[in-house]
């Protein structure tokens, strides 16, 4: 097989250094049912989540395995792990247990928590003694602002939040202790990057849990009716956008936003017994540091070319020197940061930003461009007096600011991140953008949304060809999504069924009045949506999960020619996890079966066409 040459790995095991991978590359995945990757296979989880599966336990179970199996095989041999969980990235999802040790500890609300927390660095040390703590930012309310229901809600979301943390700290745990079991401890070093990119304001104002078929959020009270559910896999839940700044301190803004300090901030912990002086390091540091470590720890000389192809130089500084010296200078001055139109660069302890949106604002940059993100002004920092950004130079200092805005233009250049805003498409996304029709065979399962049909804002049909058996036949012919957004057509009890499931309610159905007959059948799906409706309707949601919904519509549908079944839906689309032909692969659309429900006649062709 090819094409994988941009994963972990390639189809022969050293493309890219690794000899194995598993995992997923879908963003936000369900923890529950996650799309995963056993090299270049996709598997299903061994394990439904009522017998106990998460992926974190999934992941380091894999993880120790193949420990165990280097450790038989070729104990002397050094080896790699890249350890990446899915948390505690949004969804936060994990088992009750979990949740439970944190009951009540968020009750006092975003605002004390950070000012505690920040108190609590100064006193370790873990911060300057005189840093200043910075204000809340304008669009976040106060914890006293909210309703009694409202800040129940709320603070249950910090408690979901806490408790996948621990269990990932949990797991984390295992995977070290087996390098412990097999004598390897004092031969390792282990770098631990925790964090988002800092915490994440993807939830929006209330966070993000159970919503209507329009996609827009529950009541308060709805939602605190099932709160007790979050963590689970019936909500890919996260968060409201204040815990984020609160779990950020002692820095400003939060995940995105390039532009400061708590969009780019994770800690790091480097540990390795007998060579790294236990302590604080204060030096700045970039991710792209970790590599230069990596190689000069293992005595090791980056290639200038591999299969006579020239590398691009590595950027970052080896962070070897700090080890026995917590007070040497960095080495690391200069930095450029950009990420959905927001920027920064640093630049001998200097640092300017631009804060070209808020994460939880709402589909505000849906159709920018670069002519559109200089929407607020440059800020000026001297980190090396002003730790957390308390205090904005920039009036104050224009030419310092002159030359840091400079830097980030060469830098930008050079690193080729010129044009910022929109985000870049693959050359596959461009050819798949004006695809209308899309012809399927049997077997083909786990086709990601962004190569799939993509059904939203369209009229479609879908044409089966299926050959029923004498003794009939059930099972999925088509299904797009999961539990939480999906649509599925299925045959059971010799009837073709339609199902859209949207935000887990499963209301639209649709089931043919005459059974299917042995032999060679054609089903055709035909939807078509209500214009004014389409119309009418915007995509809702915050930036990067942005869906359109409810759009209504007719569902008709035919077999052999002949209408069997007609409906009009209050919602016609629904879309997640992935597209599978002949079985419905991952958490099931429907509660009338249940996963994988693979067809048991034969499927010739699944064709989509959009209009």
């Amino acid at each position: 097989m090819g094409g994988f040459r941009c994963w972990t790995i390639r189809p022969r095991p050293t493309g890219l250094g690794f000899e194995h991978f598993y995992g997923f590359n879908q963003a936000a995945d369900n923890q529950y049912y996650p799309r995963i990757y056993n090299d270049t296979t996709p598997v299903e989880p061994a394990k439904t989540p009522k017998e106990g599966y998460h992926f974190t336990t999934d992941i380091a179970d894999n993880a120790i395995q193949w420990l165990h199996q280097h450790d038989a095989v070729a104990h002397d041999k050094p080896f790699f792990v890249y350890f990446a969980t899915g948390a505690t990235h949004e969804p936060h999802q994990v088992a009750k247990q979990w949740v439970d040790h944190y009951r009540d500890r968020f009750d006092r609300g975003w605002d004390a928590i950070r000012k505690e927390a920040f108190a609590k660095q100064k006193a370790q040390g873990l911060i300057p003694a005189n840093a200043e703590f910075t204000q809340r930012p304008d669009g976040l309310p106060s914890w006293d602002s909210l309703g009694e229901d409202q800040k129940k809600l709320l603070a249950h979301q910090a408690e979901v939040y806490a408790g996948f943390t621990e269990q990932t700290d949990y797991e984390v745990g295992r995977v070290l202790d087996a390098i412990r079991e097999e004598g390897q401890e004092n031969n390792t070093v282990v770098f631990w990057i925790f964090g988002n990119n800092g915490a994440s304001a993807e939830g929006g104002l209330d966070g993000r849990d159970s919503r209507e078929i329009t996609g827009k959020p529950k009541t308060i009270e709805e939602r605190l009716d099932v709160a007790e559910l979050l963590g689970s896999e019936l909500y890919m839940n996260h968060y409201a956008a204040s815990w984020a700044w609160a779990l950020n301190s002692p820095f400003v803004s939060t995940k995105q936003d390039a532009g400061h300090l708590g969009g780019t901030t994770d800690p790091l912990v480097v540990y390795r017994p007998g060579h790294v002086k236990p302590g604080l390091r204060g030096q700045f540091s970039h991710v792209n540091d970790i590599a230069p470590t990596i190689y000069e720890l293992a005595g090791a000389k980056f290639p200038e070319a591999v299969d006579s192809v020239k590398q691009i130089p590595l950027e970052g500084k080896s962070l070897v020197y700090s080890f026995d010296n917590a007070n040497a200078p960095t080495r690391h001055t200069l930095q450029y940061f950009t990420t959905s139109g927001n920027r920064a660069i640093y630049k001998d302890g200097w640092w300017a930003g631009n804060r070209f949106h808020s994460t939880w604002e709402q589909n505000f940059y849906s159709n920018a461009t670069d002519k559109d993100i200089d929407a607020h002004p440059w800020e000026l920092y001297n980190l090396n007096e002003d730790f957390n950004q308390a205090h904005d130079l920039a009036a104050k200092n224009s030419e310092k600011l002159k030359e840091l805005l400079k830097a980030f233009d060469e830098e930008a250049t050079r690193n080729h991140a010129y044009p910022i805003l929109p985000a870049r498409s693959t050359p596959l996304d461009a050819k798949l953008k004006d695809k209308t029709v899309f012809l399927y065979r049997s077997g083909v399962e786990r086709v990601p949304l962004r190569y799939a049909p993509g059904l939203i804002g369209h009229a479609y049909t879908i044409d089966a060809d299926v050959i029923i058996p004498p003794d009939g036949a059930e099972g999925v012919i088509v299904a797009e999504g999961g539990e939480l957004a999906s649509v599925s057509l299925y045959v059971k009890n010799e009837r073709v069924y339609y199902e859209v499931n949207i935000a887990n309610d499963h209301s639209e159905q649709l089931i043919t009045s005459r059974t299917l007959r042995s032999g060679l059948q054609h089903i055709q799906l035909t939807v078509t949506p209500d214009t004014e409706a389409l119309a009418r309707t915007a995509p809702v949601g915050v930036p990067g999960f942005s869906a359109r919904g409810p759009v209504s519509g007719n569902v008709k549908v035919a077999i052999n020619g002949t209408t069997v079944g007609e409906s009009h839906f209050s919602g016609i689309y629904g879309a997640g996890e992935t597209l599978d032909v002949g079985s419905d692969l991952g958490s099931a659309v429907s509660l009338e079966y249940k996963a994988p429900y693979r067809f048991t006649g034969k499927i010739e062709s699944v064709k989509v066409s959009l209009q």
